[in-house]
């Protein structure tokens, strides 16, 4: 959520402190799970993270072009695969939104004075784009 402290003084911890704790337990004392390949189902808030980790991180053009390399590793999404390698199925598509309201990255317009908008990371499968910055706009 993209807000301020304010946000916080509407969540009702109390209420929810209970459940948060019984999930807590529940990760931490589970079985571990066997080997193998497996059906895998994530709910909506974690799928999000998880389309953030594996596709999110790895089309900032600052991991791709190493400049990350020592903290958080680099990308598969190379410049040499924009726009021609298929990178996922045709039916893939990830669309990068700041305009959101509430989003973690939405804010109108960034610190450069680009109005925030959407657009294509993944488009039918295929790399489509890159987060940048005006730095690194012309690589």
């Amino acid at each position: 959520m993209n807000a301020g402290y304010e946000y916080f003084r509407g969540i009702d911890f109390n209420t929810n402190a209970e459940r948060i704790a019984a999930q807590a337990r529940e990760q931490l004392l589970r079985e571990v799970c066997e080997t193998g390949k497996t059906a895998l189902i994530l709910d909506p808030e974690h799928l999000s993270l998880t389309m953030h980790e594996s596709v999110g991180h790895p089309t900032e053009l600052d991991r791709v072009l190493g400049y990350e390399e020592s903290c958080a590793g680099r990308s598969f999404a190379t410049t040499e695969k924009a726009r021609q390698v298929q990178i996922r199925f045709p039916i893939v598509n990830f669309v990068a939104d700041n305009t959101l309201e509430g989003g973690l990255a939405s804010c109108g317009y960034d610190d450069e004075g680009v109005e925030c908008r959407k657009w294509h990371m993944v488009k039918d499968g295929v790399l489509n784009g890159y987060g940048v910055n005006r730095e690194l706009a012309h690589s």
